[in-house]
């Protein structure tokens, strides 16, 4: 464990270490950053513990500490400082946010800017003076991003039941009917228009009591039942256009103020 004491360009504490405001508040923890933009040697990043956003302070008077760094900012300070969303931009941006909150010698020792170019800054116009040097800072804000996810919200099941219902249905039946068909007999009749002799004529005389019997029959409806295939059921998932949600969340955004001293 290093020892604490004053902080050296070489020694910065690796990304996970305690940062302590000079009034001895935590405010987060030591963040990585692309070195290719931001001069480790000058700030270091921090990720606040509150916010969870990435923000610099200078490190221009910071000492070690047993748990990693103390950075000689106050914690409104240091919490009030522009996010990192641009590497790029996120020095420049600094460097004025700690120009503002820091007096003249704070603010030449922490952005490496000569005491005499930020007295040319400071100077109103109309005092003799003309500027020398522009001020630039990024004003960053933070937007909305809503994207969607696939999550389960209704459980579907298939399944058969037997359903009873009358069913009528009609039917075609036939019967029998006895269909007596009458003919006169005649002398020339090849099968029965012999004569009979006349000693037989009583035997062909008709007689009252002859009775032919026939059984006629008839269809009657017989009733079954048997299952066959009905139709085909076939369930599947689609996806369809739905309804618009509105999604509403408080997002942040800095005002850029100008202050005279």
């Amino acid at each position: 464990m290093t020892a604490p004491g004053p902080l050296a360009s070489s020694s910065v504490p690796p990304p996970g270490s305690t940062v302590v405001a000079s009034d001895g508040t935590v405010v987060g923890r030591v963040a990585s950053v692309d070195t290719q933009f931001i001069d480790t040697s000058s700030w270091v990043a921090v990720t606040l513990a509150e916010s969870g956003l990435a923000v610099l302070a200078p490190l221009s008077g910071a000492r070690r500490t047993s748990t990693g760094i103390a950075v000689a900012v106050e914690a409104s300070i240091v919490r009030g400082a522009p996010p990192v969303t641009d590497p790029e931009t996120a020095t420049a941006g600094a460097r004025n946010y700690y120009r503002r909150h820091a007096g003249a010698d704070q603010r030449a020792a922490s952005s490496g800017v000569p005491d005499a170019d930020v007295a040319d800054r400071d100077r109103e116009p109309g005092d003799g003076t003309a500027f020398t040097s522009d001020a630039t800072t990024t004003r960053s804000r933070e937007d909305l991003v809503v994207g969607t996810e696939w999550v389960p919200y209704r459980r579907m099941r298939l399944r058969k039941r037997v359903v009873t219902e009358e069913r009528t249905v009609t039917v075609t039946v036939r019967r029998e009917e006895l269909v007596v068909e009458v003919s006169d007999i005649t002398a020339e009749d090849p099968v029965s228009g012999a004569r009979l002799p006349r000693s037989r004529s009583d035997e062909a005389r008709p007689r009252h009591d002859d009775v032919i019997e026939m059984t006629l029959h008839a269809e009657e409806p017989v009733v079954g039942i048997e299952v066959v295939a009905a139709e085909r059921v076939r369930a599947r998932v689609i996806v369809v256009d739905g309804r618009p949600v509105a999604v509403t969340d408080t997002v942040r955004r800095e005002e850029i103020d100008i202050e005279r001293q």
